[in-house]
């Protein structure tokens, strides 16, 4: 499910990096040298290539996809990048600057006006009364590219106001830690449905748990932000996966990472049907719920274990 991109980007799609003794495939490097570079990427050698550096919360695991993994990937490629942890903002001359997630650093209108490139990634941005769907956002006048975790997000932003820079889609990557799992352990051979919940327990529906229990095993993978790989190698005991949220909180805008981390574990999933899990799925998948029919879902993942419907 790695998204390719047309043209002379589209060489730049697949960075690898060293990871558990192999090398691991990363893609979000991509979203950060489209956004640096929305025409033909130059040479690494070429002095077009500015230093780019990553601001947000440092500790969460959305860091480390948003802004380690393409950290690391940059560097492999000849570019200059680091976080933001060290760095004055105030001291960044004609650089690239990108900031991941919700708090946007004090200044960072006048380091756009210092001739620094600023790239705004607005995963969760839009749940605050400030953020990124409000018609007065600063970024929409400053900012060079903003990134978007999917089109329906970039649209009902689009709607909300004028902006001034590049809006792109970047759907992301499972962690490549995963990959890794897979690729050293190997795939688990079923013969059932072992379904589990990969996320923050607080977000499923716990009537709905108790009463898909009634159907198929299902297991919490209880993530926090702190501890994403507490988990990682017993997703191998899973064939199913559940991404199951109200629609409260803009459920709709949120980024694809379960649908990705499925696709990853070569697992279906079970996930709510509206415009943003059909970027990614077709219309006919045969566990997207309709509706609160969650249920029904559940059903059809233990009638249909086993068939072509299933493995296809």
């Amino acid at each position: 499910m790695a998204q390719r991109l047309p043209g002379a980007i589209n060489r730049r799609l697949f960075e690898w990096l060293p990871g558990y003794g192999e090398r691991v495939f990363i893609s979000e490097a991509q979203s950060t040298v489209s956004a640096l570079f929305p025409g033909p990427i130059p040479d690494e050698s070429s002095s077009l290539v500015a230093p780019t550096c990553f601001f947000g919360p440092y500790g969460l695991s959305s860091f480390k996809l948003g802004a380690i993994y393409p950290i690391s990937a940059l560097r492999q490629s000849g570019f200059s990048a680091v976080t933001g942890q060290n760095v004055a903002l105030d001291s960044l001359r004609d650089s690239n600057i990108v900031v991941v997630k919700t708090n946007l650093p004090e200044g960072l209108e006048s380091a756009a006006d210092r001739g620094n490139r600023v790239i705004v990634d607005v995963r969760d941005n839009f749940v605050r009364s400030d953020g990124a769907l409000s018609p007065g956002y600063a970024p929409r006048q400053y900012a060079d590219s903003l990134v978007f975790p999917n089109r329906v997000l970039r649209d009902r932003f689009l709607n909300a106001g004028n902006c001034a820079g590049q809006c792109h889609v970047m759907y992301g990557f499972a962690d490549p830690q995963i990959s890794a799992v897979f690729r050293h352990a190997g795939y688990h051979q079923f013969d059932r449905v072992r379904a589990c919940y990969f996320g923050f327990a607080m977000n499923f529906d716990q009537a709905a748990l108790a009463a898909a229990r009634a159907e198929i095993p299902i297991d919490i993978l209880q993530l926090t932000d702190f501890r994403f790989g507490r988990y990682l190698r017993q997703l191998r005991r899973y064939n199913l996966h559940i991404d199951w949220r109200s629609e409260r909180l803009g459920a709709n805008y949120k980024p694809l990472t379960k649908v990705l981390i499925a696709a990853e574990c070569n697992s279906n999933i079970i996930v709510r049907r509206n415009t943003r899990s059909l970027e990614l799925l077709p219309e006919d998948y045969p566990f997207l719920v309709d509706g609160d029919d969650f249920m029904g879902a559940v059903v059809r993942a233990r009638e249909l274990f086993g068939t072509p419907q299933w493995d296809d």
